[in-house]
Parts: C-alpha cells; structure tokens; sequence
C-alpha cells in the first residue's frame, strides 16, 4: 500500500493531497476551505449528509494524524473525497466559489501514478 501526500491547485489554493494507492483524496475540510466555508469541516459535513447517496460512493474514512481545536495532534476518522467526490461537491455547494469551471485545477488524478481507472475504496487493499 502506497499512501504519501502531494501537493495540487484547488480554486488557487495549494491543497496537500493525499495520494493512496494511485489515487488522489482531500479531506472535506479542505474542500470546505477552499470553498470559503466560515466552518469548512461542519460545512462539508452537512453537504456529506443531504447528498450521502450521491457522495458515499466517491469518499471514505480513514484514520489521520490531525490537529484538533487545542493545536493538539490526534488521531482521528477522517472523511476523504476523491476528483468525482470534490466536483460533486462544488456542484451541490452553494459557495459563489464552487462553480466547476473554476475548480479546473483540481485534477487529482494528474497525481496518480497508475493509469485512470474508478478509485479503489480507500479502506481497501
């Protein structure tokens, strides 16, 4: 299992991407922030529920080392989204940034190694 991290542009931010297995995820946090969300992960969150149909198929969890609301590093279940799972949730979003046309430099799947395929569920082998 390959899991590392890189860098890609999402809506002109530098956004640390976390490639596993070929295929690139971001945290919903991430996504949200990009997005202007005032409280990006809760945002996320509440998106992730109202459209978990549509969502779940393109996310999963895995636990990561994060910084909690004390600075703290903890471990903790963290919701991934890969390239289908962010562009859908920028169509469902509300956020004058989240238009598609401008989230072009999201192409997580220029990080992949592999050729492009459908993304492995990340909690698999």
């Amino acid at each position: 299992m390959k899991n590392n991290k890189q860098l890609a542009n999402f809506n002109g931010q530098a956004i640390e991407v976390i490639n596993k297995d070929g295929d690139g995820w971001m945290t919903g946090e991430q996504i949200g922030d990009a997005l202007g969300y005032e409280n990006p992960l809760k945002a996320i969150n509440n998106l992730f529920q109202r459209n978990r149909e549509e969502l779940e198929e393109y996310s999963c969890t895995l636990k990561l080392r994060v910084h909690d609301h004390d600075g703290r590093n903890v471990q903790r279940e963290v919701r991934l989204f890969n390239e289908e799972g962010v562009m859908l949730i920028c169509m469902f979003s509300q956020q004058p940034s989240a238009g598609v046309s401008q989230m072009g430099g999201a192409n997580l799947k220029s990080l992949s190694s592999q050729s492009v395929t459908a993304p492995k569920p990340c909690g698999k082998q």
